[in-house]
């Protein structure tokens, strides 16, 4: 019976002390009228809990300024330290090779507080991160479905195009989100973002590149009527054959006028893949492609530029 005693003494000493150690944790502030654990609350100026979560930071220990800088985003948003606070918490997370979620965060910065002077920075960290999602190699997970990276570079390229449209990175976020398209086997979103770019930046080294990229995606995809090149064949060869005798209706025709921009729309493609590898100096490749708008079309004004191009390339090119 006195073992017993002693054992419940233990164990009402025991409660009492961790009940203490755990009511030590929180105090009563008159000013909020709210217990308050010192564990979360921030500095009592945001300088001070700014100050005190750039140490962190300073000091390499991102994984706790990312936590002290939430505090002061949690508790004084409004504060002209908030958008420098916002800034590096997207910086930690960078640090810690985190880089979607670092991303999330600098256009947090971006798009809470617009006048920040650190918009420069943010979109060259965001065009790093989305150059490294580009160039990473697919992950496939079979248990967790996670987002291709094609996905988020799509979404960075799209941001920093949206965030500054004529900085210095703008026609390279462009043209690269065009070509994220590609990838991602959209092709007619990414002709549809070349265009933007030849149309929008004229004088980007990209326009040449982009120019080509849409007459190879247009090869690989449905015209924008809607019909493949095997079909316009089909088109042109029925169309033909029911006004073979009626010249009269021919001319007259809407549908004539819609073949007619079949057969052109299709010329044109083949005639700017060909005017790339003239460019790039392939002359053998872009002999071939000029001979193919000749035969395939020669109805058009592209077969007979292209006749023209192939007789100055072989007697002035192939020969050298």
């Amino acid at each position: 019976m006195h073992y017993m005693k002693i054992i419940l003494c233990a164990l009402c000493l025991n409660f009492v002390m961790s009940s203490s150690v755990s009511y030590a944790y929180w105090v009563w502030t008159p000013e909020s009228k709210k217990w308050v654990n010192p564990k979360w609350a921030s500095k009592d100026a945001p300088k001070d809990q700014y100050d005190y979560a750039k140490g962190f930071y300073d000091q390499g220990n991102y994984k706790k300024a990312i936590k002290e800088f939430n505090k002061l985003l949690r508790d004084f948003s409004k504060s002209k330290h908030a958008s420098e606070a916002q800034f590096f918490l997207a910086k930690s997370f960078d640090k810690l090779k985190k880089y979607y979620r670092a991303y999330s965060e600098y256009q947090k910065t971006v798009e809470k507080y617009p006048g920040t002077d650190k918009i420069n920075e943010i979109l060259e960290q965001e065009m790093r991160i989305a150059d490294y999602f580009f160039n990473k190699k697919p992950v496939s997970i079979s248990i967790v479905k996670l987002p291709k990276n094609y996905e988020y570079c799509i979404e960075i390229y799209t941001s920093i195009v949206k965030n500054a449209p004529y900085s210095k990175f703008a026609d390279k976020a462009q043209f690269f989100l065009a070509e994220s398209y590609k990838k991602s086997g959209d092709l007619e979103k990414s002709i549809q973002s070349y265009r933007k770019l030849i149309d929008k930046y004229t004088k980007s080294k990209f326009v040449e590149e982009s120019k080509y990229n849409i007459a190879v995606c247009s090869s690989k995809t449905p015209l924008e009527n809607g019909y493949s090149e095997k079909q316009i064949k089909e088109v042109i060869k029925d169309f033909k054959q029911k006004t073979k005798q009626d010249s009269k209706a021919i001319k007259s025709n809407k549908i004539s006028k819609e073949v007619t921009e079949m057969i052109n729309s299709n010329a044109k493609r083949i005639y700017e893949i060909a005017l790339f590898y003239e460019r790039d100096k392939n002359w053998k490749a872009s002999v071939l492609y000029y001979e193919d708008v000749y035969v395939k079309y020669p109805d058009t004004k592209y077969a007979k530029l292209a006749m023209g191009k192939i007789k100055n390339i072989k007697e002035n090119k192939l020969k050298e």
